[in-house]
């Protein structure tokens, strides 16, 4: 096959996939903007897809990935300062993990505050010098009344 049939080939099929967020969970608000998220995808040790958060707001979109290597990602809608954040807390289930790795986004222009980079570590003091006691205690997956929502890397193997 020649490399622009191959090209378009491939378009082509890209083009039928559904949006990240169509096979994720229901959207929910947090202040005017919405969010989709979608688990990431394992078999064993292997990564499929990672988890994929997109946050819309009157056409515009900003998408986040997050590895699967921590296999929890919980996401909280925290308003701060009379402004509205995701606040995520992207970590994993071992013993090596620390408790909290957040990551913020500033809703009213979609910026990256704070990444979940420390995985071993954490970030809590960081996640808590931008909200401070706005930063929610835990992001309690049971919690289903607020603006939240809990994912775990789902693994095809299970």
């Amino acid at each position: 096959m020649r490399p622009t049939l191959s090209l378009l080939a491939c378009s082509a099929f890209l083009s039928l996939l559904p949006p990240a967020h169509a096979a994720g969970t229901p959207p929910f608000l947090c202040g005017d903007s919405v969010v989709h998220a979608t688990p990431a995808q394992v078999r064993g040790d292997v990564w499929l897809q990672d988890f994929i958060v997109s946050v819309e707001r009157g056409g515009e979109e900003r998408v986040l990935r997050f590895k699967p290597e921590n296999d929890f990602l919980r996401l909280h809608c925290v308003t701060h300062g009379g402004r509205d954040y995701l606040v995520m807390d992207h970590s994993c289930g071992g013993s090596g993990c620390a408790d909290h790795n957040y990551g913020v986004v500033d809703l009213a222009d979609f910026r990256e505050l704070l990444q979940p980079t420390e995985r071993y570590r954490g970030n809590e003091a960081a996640a808590r010098a931008l909200l401070g006691a706005d930063l929610p205690a835990s992001l309690d997956c049971r919690d289903t009344a607020s603006a939240s929502l809990c994912l775990h890397a789902e693994d095809e193997l299970e």
